[in-house]
Parts: C-alpha cells; sequence; structure tokens
C-alpha cells in the first residue's frame, strides 16, 4: 500500500492490481520524454492480450501516477483500468498504444494534467466531475484513434486541451448509457481538429444524447476547430448536435478549407443540429466553410444566432443549391441578431439565411457585405420583415419605425393589397390601381403619384 518510485529505465510489466491499501498512493517515475519508448521511465505491457498496465482494485481511490511514460504496447487492452478508483490522478505522464483505452475511469472526479495521450482506439474514457487541463488526445502514424477523448458523463470541467485526428470523433459527449445523466460541462480554450474519415464525413465534435436521455447543460467557449491537416483525406463536420438540451457555443472560429477544398479534403458544415433545444451561439468566426455554415434541422427549436462573422463560405466547387446560404433551417423559431455575412471572391452564390417559414425567424442588425442580391429567402410565408438586396442599397423596409430615412436608388414595394386588408395611416402598394397610395385616419385611400 505504500508510494512507489521507478528509478529511471524500461520496465515490462504484467498487470498490476493496485490494491486499496494503496489508496491516496503515489507512484512516480523519474521524468517522461514523449519522443522515445525507452527514455525516463517507460512502463511497458509485457504480454500480449493484456488486460492492463495497472488496475485498480475497489477502493484505490485518490491514486496518482506520475513522471512516466505508460504504453501498451498494443498488447494491453486498457493502460490504465480505472473502472474503480475515484479520483484518479495523472500528471505529467504519456498514455499510449492501449488496444481499446488508455485510460478508462468510471469513478468519476478525475484530474488529469500536463498528459499526452495517442494511439488507443480511446485515448481517455472520463466519467463525471472530471477535470483536464494543459493535456493533449492525439493519433499516431498508425491512425489506430478512433476516439481522441471521450466525456461519458457530465459535471466535466476541461480547460487548455487540445485534441486532435481521431478516425470518429476527436471530442465524444455522449451518455455511457440511459441511466448515466451528462448534464454541465465546461470547456474552455479548446483547440480541436480534423478527423480522419476519408470521404465519410465525421464530426469533430459530436455532442449526441438519446430521446430518453438528452445531453444537457454544455458550454464550449474560446475554441478553434480547424480542418488544418491537408495531407490526409477528411471531410469533417464541426461541431455535430443531436438530442441536446441548452448548448452554448461561444466565441468559437471555425476554419474550413475554403478554395483549397477536394472531394476528398472539405469542411461540410461548421454546426449541425438536430433534436436540439435552447441552441445559443454566441460570437466567434466560421470561415471557409464548404456548405452552411449552420445547419438547422428537424427536431431543433430556440436558436439564438448573436454576433457571428461568417466569412467565405459555400466555396471551393461543393456547394448547390441551398448549400449557399449561410444559415439553413427548417425550424423555428430562429433569432439572428448582429451578424456579419461577407464574401471576397466576388462569387453571387451566396447569401445569409434558407428558411421554411418566414414567421419563424427574426433577422435584424446584419452587416451584409457580398454579391448576392438574396439576404433571407422564405419557402413560405410573407417576409415581412426581410430584406432583399437591390445592388448597394437595401431596396424594401418594411414593419420598423424610422424618424429619418435615406433611400439609395430605388424604393421598391412589394405585395400589391387591397385597400381593405391595409390599416389606417399606411402607405401601400394599391392592387386596385397599382399606385402608391396612402389610407389616413380615418380609412380614406389617397393615391400618392
Amino acid at each position: 500500500g505504500k508510494s512507489i518510485f521507478w528509478p529511471l529505465g524500461v520496465y515490462l510489466s504484467d498487470e498490476v492490481e493496485v490494491p486499496i491499501a494503496a489508496r491516496g498512493a503515489i507512484y512516480e517515475g523519474a521524468g517522461y520524454y514523449h519522443y522515445s519508448k525507452d527514455r525516463q521511465t517507460v512502463v511497458k505491457a509485457a504480454n500480449d492480450d493484456q488486460a492492463s498496465i495497472f488496475k485498480l482494485a475497489p477502493g484505490a481511490d485518490c491514486m496518482t501516477f506520475t513522471r512516466m511514460r505508460i504504453d501498451g504496447d498494443r498488447k494491453a487492452e486498457k493502460v490504465i483500468d480505472g473502472t474503480f478508483g475515484a479520483f484518479l490522478t495523472i500528471d505529467h505522464c504519456g498514455i499510449y498504444n492501449g488496444v481499446e483505452y488508455g485510460v478508462y475511469s468510471r469513478q468519476g472526479l478525475a484530474r488529469i494534467h500536463k498528459a499526452f495521450m495517442a494511439g488507443s482506439r480511446i485515448n481517455c474514457h472520463v466519467w463525471s466531475d472530471s477535470c483536464i487541463s494543459d493535456s493533449e488526445f492525439t493519433q499516431t502514424e498508425a491512425l489506430t484513434t478512433e476516439i481522441c477523448l471521450r466525456l461519458a458523463a457530465g459535471g466535466n470541467r476541461l480547460s487548455n486541451v487540445w485534441c486532435n485526428s481521431g478516425t470518429v470523433c476527436c471530442l465524444d459527449l455522449s451518455p455511457f448509457d440511459n441511466a448515466t445523466n451528462h448534464i454541465n460541462t465546461d470547456i474552455v480554450n479548446l483547440y480541436i481538429g480534423e478527423v480522419f474519415s476519408g470521404a465519410v464525413v465525421r464530426p469533430i465534435i459530436r455532442i449526441a444524447g438519446t430521446a430518453a436521455n438528452r445531453v444537457q447543460q454544455v458550454r464550449i467557449t474560446n475554441a478553434f476547430i480547424v480542418c488544418a491537416q491537408g495531407d490526409v483525406d477528411h471531410v469533417n463536420d464541426g461541431i455535430v448536435l443531436d438530442y441536446a438540451l441548452d448548448i452554448e457555443l461561444c466565441n468559437i472560429n471555425f476554419r474550413g478549407f475554403g478554395l483549397l477544398a477536394t472531394p476528398t479534403k472539405w469542411m461540410r458544415n461548421a454546426i449541425r443540429s438536430t433534436n436540439t433545444e435552447n441552441l445559443n451561439i454566441v460570437g466567434g468566426t466560421i470561415r471557409d466553410v464548404n456548405k452552411n455554415p449552420i445547419l438547422l434541422a428537424t427536431g431543433t427549436a430556440n436558436v439564438s444566432i448573436t454576433g457571428v462573422t461568417f466569412i467565405n463560405w459555400a466555396e471551393g466547387g461543393l456547394a448547390a443549391g441551398d448549400d449557399f446560404a449561410a444559415i439553413l433551417s427548417s425550424i423555428g423559431p430562429v433569432n439572428c441578431t448582429g451578424c456579419e455575412f461577407t464574401v471576397l471572391s466576388g462569387s453571387t452564390n451566396q447569401y445569409a439565411a434558407r428558411i421554411a417559414n418566414a414567421e419563424d425567424m427574426q433577422f435584424t442588425g446584419a452587416l451584409i457585405n457580398y454579391a448576392s442580391s438574396n439576404i433571407v429567402i422564405a419557402s413560405s410565408g410573407t417576409p415581412a420583415w426581410h430584406y432583399k438586396r437591390n445592388g448597394s442599397a437595401f431596396g424594401w423596409v418594411q414593419n420598423h419605425v424610422l424618424t429619418k430615412s435615406g433611400i439609395d436608388d430605388s424604393l421598391v414595394m412589394y405585395n400589391a393589397k387591397p385597400a381593405s386588408a391595409v390599416p389606417n395611416s399606411a402607405v401601400f402598394l394599391n392592387a386596385a390601381t397599382g399606385k402608391l397610395s396612402f389610407k389616413d385616419g380615418s380609412g380614406a385611400v389617397h393615391d400618392l403619384y
């Protein structure tokens, strides 16, 4: 039950069962060096089909592993088996090459700091109320890592984390089962990118519950989500949401391939949502996504998009039809406020939003800087609060209180109406006469020309 020190050297180890008597002990090496399997302290699996290298016995809580490389060598199923053992701490360690898992934690309250994990099918499986900081989860040249980091329950805190290059996803937030709550996770300062999936579209971040057990109350702040690796085929979505509730995505920068896209290297959507309620997207920049930056589909409701900058979407020759909308929504309601939409290539295909019904979207305070004349297109309903641009000027002003207004080039009024359908004190295009008319306070109609 004592703490143990491994001097400098390489150790071939059978499965070590850490006993309950060792709770609170420290297993420490002489140092960890990422670039070599035989420098400083290295503990390797000795046998093929070994269950683990370190297995925590029930009640072996508060164990610390520090300053060593622990390497499954593609022999051990789990490098550290934390099915038992709460408060597991991994500090200044490298965890490599488990057949299934690098670290498998099921008791929660884990503390992972300055760790590097790579080469396992799932590098790190974390339970509830855990903290991960200043750590990286990634792939090896063998491309054996499917999921770099999995949060299998809620209440977790991540800060200053790098998460790169899985083959299924980089970061997975999914309940372990329908009996496991996945509520209240906060992620800040995340750098994450590319899933090496060939031509199959894979999510970089997957937030996926079930109809019976949603992932709830997740906030991701100050993140970079990228397709930075250009020499390996991959088609990715940024964040994919399914059966989620109360999600906040704040100040996230997305980067796709833009004009450099190929049929096997491109980013489809930055944010793709189904069956999700109360989604708030605040700030950040979405650049060079090759189809819709934001796609809101079946079962999504109550979405707010505020202060987001969209730049050069639907470039690279892969977009068609509705793919040219920065926001593609088949649901409602959606509130889009204070966003910027810019296309620098001069393409006339891109526009701000495509929605199912005009009544489902509030679109205000946008800065539009692209060549297309379209801003918001609705499949149905009367877009009384939308704008359709005519050259460099807005051509339609309706349902707004104006104390002063200047109209460049022309004023275009659509949807001629009968006088009986227009309220008093209104200017309208008279369906009976085809003239611009005014209806005074008493209901009398006066032609303005």
